[in-house]
């Protein structure tokens, strides 16, 4: 999609692919789990506030008139 000048749908492509990744195998992990599953608190106190991190540069990245990511600021992320 890249190649082809349509950089939206790749973006789309990624995250989507992300997302669904991390639902299905946390919600497959938790259904053949007995008890469901513990999270260690290390997930609150790191993953989460990196993922936000990421999220945020990712938005202010993409701001802008023209709404493109260079490709420094690609490699950054």
């Amino acid at each position: 999609a890249v190649r082809k000048g349509q950089g939206e749908l790749a973006v789309g492509n990624i995250v989507g692919a992300d997302i669904l990744n991390v639902l299905f195998v946390v919600g497959s992990a938790a259904a053949v789990t007995a008890g469901g599953l513990n999270v260690p608190i290390s997930f609150y106190k790191l993953q989460i506030p990196t993922m936000l991190i990421i999220l945020i540069a990712f938005r202010w990245f993409s701001r802008g008139e023209d709404e493109q990511i260079t490709k420094k600021e690609g490699t950054f992320l």
